[in-house]
């Protein structure tokens, strides 16, 4: 219990791009049949509702879109999305704003990932790695 009481203290950072993103992954999950018509449309007046609080939200600038195409020219070679790489451009702004503290950027997109890593931004999967990696990256006690 002690590692969930932590981890609540900590803020996220996101684009004003994740929300269209995360909207859109759950009407694929409720046109895949994974989520019912019910839950979908309980599930968006709840986001709607939630996503703004437990957030810190950035723009896109100018700066970000320019790293944005400096990494997609760099790792062109690599299997992440045009999504991908404005993530992982804001993730880098957000870890300016956020010095001294460390900024984990948390995704399971293994190739976005993969990029992060060797853009040197820390990383998390919560779906391949435990709590307990991710408490580490952040500095956090047991």
């Amino acid at each position: 219990m002690k590692s969930a009481m932590a981890l609540r203290n900590v803020r996220g950072f996101v684009s004003e791009f994740v929300a269209l993103e995360l909207l859109s992954a759950l009407g694929k999950k409720r046109r895949s049949g994974l989520i019912t018509a019910s839950r979908y449309r309980t599930a968006v007046p709840e986001f709607h509702k939630d996503f703004p609080r437990a957030f810190d939200f950035f723009r896109v600038d100018a700066p970000v879109v320019a790293d944005s195409l400096a990494l997609v020219e760099k790792h062109h070679d690599r299997a992440t999305g045009a999504m991908d790489i404005l993530h992982l451009a804001s993730a880098r702004k957000a870890a300016l704003l956020c010095k001294p503290l460390p900024l984990v950027l948390i995704s399971c997109d293994r190739p976005l990932l993969e990029v992060a890593q060797a853009e040197g931004v820390a990383t998390y999967n919560p779906e391949a790695e435990p709590q307990a990696a991710l408490r580490a990256a952040l500095w956090l006690r047991s």
